[in-house]
């Protein structure tokens, strides 16, 4: 078994539980404005979105220290495993509530599961591509800076839709109106 297809594997049960941990972060901290920007503030689905995301991100800063330096599209694999994620859950999760009419938590812990198994995937194909593509490297970099970007403001500045909303207290982020 290849290093690439080791660090995938291994990054679908450490992305797993850095989710869990981080979703009690920033209660665990005293509500720290720094753990804020990676951790979910409220239980909204966005916020939950920011969870994986963050969870991904931080095994991929890992991860490059083993294998990055050595995939020419290291770069553009993770971005796309951190958009991924993300957009899987909030596909999986509405498709659901839209089926059932309600929220299942086992549905959500399982779709994390899931997202995360489909992103590693994704990013192991593309870190095992022999030829670098420069130029979606370069998108990829800025891209990841603005997904990176919207998940920190948008904790601080939701706009006032239902994905935003935390389910259990009807208010928006950080900033509680």
């Amino acid at each position: 078994m290849s290093d690439i297809a080791k660090w995938e594997l291994l990054g679908i049960p450490v992305i797993f539980i850095l989710g869990f941990i981080l979703h009690e972060a920033y209660d665990i901290s005293g509500k720290n404005p720094i753990v804020a920007l990676i951790a979910p503030v409220n239980e909204s689905v966005w916020e939950h979105l920011k969870m994986a995301a963050s969870a991904v991100f931080i095994f991929a800063f890992l991860e490059y220290f083993f294998i990055g330096r050595f995939s020419p599209n290291f770069i553009l694999g993770k971005t796309l495993s951190i958009l991924t994620v993300p957009l899987l859950i909030m596909v999986l999760h509405y498709g659901y509530k839209i089926i059932t009419g309600t929220h299942v938590l086992f549905l959500d812990i399982l779709i994390l599961l899931v997202a995360i198994i489909v992103g590693q995937m994704l990013s192991y194909f593309i870190l095992n591509m022999p030829q670098k593509y420069l130029f979606l490297n370069e998108i990829a970099l800025v891209l990841s800076v603005i997904i990176i970007s919207g998940f920190f403001y948008y904790t601080y500045y939701p706009p006032q839709m239902p994905v935003f909303m935390d389910s259990t207290t009807g208010k928006y982020g950080i900033i509680r109106f």
